[in-house]
């Protein structure tokens, strides 16, 4: 049958669909799939803890004209994440619109779209099958961290504040956790997140019960609106597809050692990316770390692979996220813009993680421009953080590798 070669780029599309199934290869300890095509290693799962089934990226040929119909194209609509992003477009619409009306200062606005982004993001992640359980901890998590933060940011023992450390002992954690379960690591580094916020900013915090009091009520009430139109959703189109590519867990622990050392990693790491950040000057240092969190492996070219992509999806969402903010009428719009933009950003994440990155990049810019008005120095910010925190984590997976290999001679991913 004859085939087009025009049809390449809609077939490489289409073949960049996320991996549903986890699978545990023999031999495979705990390290990210890598997938190589022509000699080039190409990102394979977004949890570093399970190997997943390799994407079909041989599949590329272009395929016969009738396949591209109009049939073809209303399937692939379909298979996007609709039960997750219309309930969150949904939910953040709402909270934007009660912010707008009730004249909520811009602190305590930020905040509270901060928290109902990060409780969207989170929806469809389980514990053993059981999704409440994650969801609650989930709450407890990041307040107990912004608590722990704002405590912490003011507590000083021989002049040395405690916020730093707090950073460093929970980025272990993030790090050896890496290595067990996605839904727990996905608990801790939001917990990190909100500890890492309340750290840095807390002098910035007028009235600190006040927000603990509003975000945890932001969560509970984003929580309680989505998940009831996700109940409503399965009762109207129960063949529906639902949440189930995020529910991929790992089979088994890796070794105390391996996950210790992996902790141990993470937290060199966060150390580094945030002194730079801090030593740079960066508006937003918590940026640089949140990223290390986000790119380490266990693997070093997996972590370069990582790196390489972060960067690349966060220049373009944040040029791209710059350039709509510069050309808006007027900075009311930016609620409403962060909202689709929240919507797109969980609409396409079957496709790949990479368009995920770029498209919540130019989500955090539209949110932060809010505060502050400046779209290109929050890009500029974004930017850096990712540098910062892509190149921190590289140098020191190297660093950490080499020392393992001299004195264990053995691979240090396993």
């Amino acid at each position: 049958m004859r085939r087009d070669w025009r049809d390449v780029p809609a077939k490489l599309l289409a073949c960049l669909r996320w991996p549903t199934k986890p699978t545990r290869p023999r031999g495979c300890k705990f390290e990210p799939a890598m997938l190589k095509m022509r000699g080039r290693f190409i990102w394979g799962a977004a949890n570093p803890c399970a190997c997943y089934q390799p994407l079909v990226f041989a599949r590329i040929l272009p395929p016969p004209r009738t396949e591209l119909n109009g049939a073809y194209m209303l399937d692939r609509v379909s298979q996007l994440n609709w039960v997750q992003a219309v309930p969150a477009a949904l939910t953040l619409g709402l909270l934007a619109i009660a912010l707008q009306v009730f004249d909520v200062p811009r602190t305590m606005q930020l905040s509270m779209m901060g928290a109902a982004l990060s409780t969207s993001t989170g929806l469809g992640r389980a514990y053993h099958g059981h999704r409440w359980a994650v969801a609650l901890m989930d709450i407890c998590g990041k307040t107990s961290g912004l608590l722990a933060g704002l405590l912490l940011g003011n507590a000083v023992v021989f002049g040395v504040g405690l916020g730093i450390p707090g950073l460093l002992v929970g980025a272990f954690a993030v790090g050896a956790y890496s290595r067990n379960n996605q839904s727990m690591w996905w608990l801790l580094v939001q917990s990190w997140l909100f500890f890492a916020l309340a750290a840095i900013f807390f002098d910035k915090i007028e009235n600190p019960y006040r927000l603990v009091a509003v975000v945890l009520a932001t969560q509970i009430g984003v929580l309680a609106v989505e998940h009831s139109l996700v109940w409503l959703w399965r009762r109207v189109a129960p063949n529906a597809r639902r949440m189930d590519f995020m529910l991929g867990e790992g089979e088994e622990r890796a070794p105390i050692l391996t996950m210790g050392w992996q902790g141990a990693q993470c937290a060199a790491a966060v150390g580094m990316a945030f002194w730079v950040a801090d030593t740079v000057g960066l508006s937003r240092p918590y940026w640089a770390p949140m990223t290390t969190l986000f790119v380490l492996r266990p693997d070093l070219l997996a972590t370069r692979s990582s790196v390489a992509t972060r960067l690349v999806t966060t220049l373009i969402g944040a040029v791209i996220a710059t350039g709509v903010v510069m050309a808006l009428p007027g900075h009311w719009l930016l609620p409403y813009l962060f909202v689709g933009s929240a919507f797109l950003t969980l609409l396409i994440l079957p496709v790949g993680f990479p368009v995920f990155v770029a498209f919540l990049t130019a989500t955090v810019i539209f949110m932060v421009t809010q505060g502050n008005a400046s779209p290109v120095l929050n890009a500029e910010d974004r930017v850096l953080g990712a540098l910062i925190g892509g190149l921190s984590a590289f140098v020191t997976q190297w660093a950490a590798h080499a020392l393992w290999r001299r004195i264990k001679g053995s691979d240090p991913s396993r």
